[in-house]
């Protein structure tokens, strides 16, 4: 479990996808800046196309404003489409370079294959959770010029990051499951635009709570406007089954794979 858990980090810190996302996710905490910075300067306001109205509808520019634009951005757009990506990738890139018939035929257990997959999926989330919380912090500070957010700022800022990179986790497991059936990205990119079309049906719906692909939007969404969550702890028991059925089938699917002989 060991070796395959190290075989895992390093294939992802050499994985140019790696770089690719932390390049990218960059764009959630730079536009959130950049709005909440100009809040603060009429010229630059109007500039941006920021009228009163808006501006009143954003609420109050500061530290919790900034956190929570971040969250919502990331939890609906790259939560939905660019780590359901990042996960199948995982599980890809072993069909398409081949590396799947010598490592099932190695003495190592299926499970701790797939297992070491999804630590290691884990750990990434965290660490871009990490990332994002830290540039937006250092962007802010550069940008914003509001001087340093508040102890009950930052841990607020902080709890609502880690949960929602929890719930985008949590529905993970099913784009990794489809990449072992179809060994390619078309799968999960069918899966990605499913999610897509099912958050602009449901934004608003009881049934955004109960499926675990919406539930980081949902959440975020709710936070950003000052109302309470609408996920109750059945939602979390929904995300945490939907996980675990789809890990478990990936491993099933993996364990009695027909690898060439």
């Amino acid at each position: 479990m060991g070796r395959a858990l190290v075989a895992e980090i390093i294939k992802l810190r050499r994985s140019r996808l790696t770089w690719i996302a932390a390049l990218v996710l960059i764009a959630a905490p730079a536009l959130a800046a950049t709005v909440v910075s100009a809040m603060s300067d009429p010229a630059r306001a109007e500039a941006l196309g920021l009228t009163p109205e808006i501006m009143r509808d954003l609420g109050e520019p500061g530290w919790t404003m900034m956190y929570q634009a971040v969250a919502e951005i990331l939890a609906g757009g790259f939560g939905t489409i660019l780590f359901p990506i990042l996960a199948a990738s995982l599980f890809v890139r072993e069909y398409a370079s081949g590396t799947i018939k010598v490592m099932l035929t190695l003495p190592v257990r299926r499970a701790d294959f797939v297992i070491a997959k999804f630590v290691t999926l884990a750990g990434w989330v965290g660490l871009l959770m990490a990332y994002l919380y830290a540039i937006s912090t250092v962007l802010l500070l550069v940008v914003g010029r509001l001087g340093a957010p508040t102890a009950g700022e930052a841990l607020g800022g902080a709890l609502l990051f880690a949960q929602v990179g929890v719930l985008i986790y949590l529905g993970l497991s099913v784009p990794c499951l489809l990449a072992t059936f179809g060994r390619g990205y078309l799968p999960p990119m069918v899966f990605v635009g499913v999610a897509a079309v099912l958050g602009v049906a449901l934004a608003g719906s009881p049934l955004a709570a109960s499926l675990v692909w919406l539930m980081p939007s949902t959440h975020a969404a709710a936070i950003s406007v000052g109302d309470p969550s609408p996920l109750t702890p059945l939602s979390w028991a929904i995300a945490v089954l939907t996980f675990t059925a789809g890990a478990v089938a990936t491993w099933a699917r993996v364990r009695f794979f027909d690898a060439p002989r």
